[in-house]
């Protein structure tokens, strides 16, 4: 399942899908707020790095593995951790458009 998400994520890298990922933070900070935590508390329970803590403070994707982690820890459900948010995708230019757009750009054309 972990490659499935891996996958997604890296659609944009290959010509893909572009837009941001709509999965939120939101009720894990919310409950931190709540609880009058900080995120180094969960950074230090939940044995994190500083760059998924960064991640989990921009919305960008993390393991699986770090969720379960979070969830054993904290005592709570993924759904209170993460939600799902509808984010508009929109299909990314082919590759080959990408690159005539580059060329353009340096005043090079294709022969």
């Amino acid at each position: 399942m972990q490659s499935i998400v891996k996958k997604m994520f890296t659609l944009t890298a290959r010509g893909g899908y572009t837009g941001s990922m709509g999965i939120s933070f939101s009720p894990l900070l919310a409950i931190l707020e709540e609880r009058e935590l900080r995120i180094g508390y969960l950074r230090e329970a939940v044995g994190l790095s500083g760059a998924t803590v960064a991640k989990i403070n921009k919305g960008e994707p993390v393991t699986f593995e770090v969720l379960d982690r979070i969830c054993s820890v904290m005592g709570l459900r993924i759904d209170e951790v993460i939600q799902h948010e509808e984010v508009p995708f929109k299909k990314a230019k082919p590759r080959e458009k990408q690159n005539e757009d580059r060329r353009k750009k340096k005043g090079k054309r294709k022969p």
